[in-house]
């Protein structure tokens, strides 16, 4: 990849609608994880609406998805699916 290589788009913190504490998942050997299938990755991608540079390779874009995937409990398709930071005090309207 070349530098300064465009590879997603990221929304403004304008439109950011929650905060959550980050908590950092425990990590899991490559004999654990589950196997993900190509289409599996591809449903993702296309439900949350998610664009990916064309001008990658195959292979980076396969890495890229698999990350996206691996921390999709952080994306939100739409504000219900926005949860409540505990301690945070901002009222969600759809």
């Amino acid at each position: 990849m070349r530098k300064n290589s465009k590879i997603a788009s990221v929304a403004f913190p304008a439109t950011i609608n929650s905060i959550t504490k980050l908590t950092i998942p425990t990590r899991v050997t490559i004999e654990e994880k589950p196997e993900i299938t190509q289409k599996t990755l591809d449903v993702f991608i296309k439900d949350y609406k998610i664009q990916i540079n064309d001008q990658l390779n195959l292979d980076e874009k396969l890495q890229f998805q698999q990350l996206l995937y691996q921390y999709k409990d952080i994306f939100a398709r739409n504000i219900s699916e926005i949860k409540i930071y505990q301690g945070y005090q901002l009222e969600l309207h759809p």
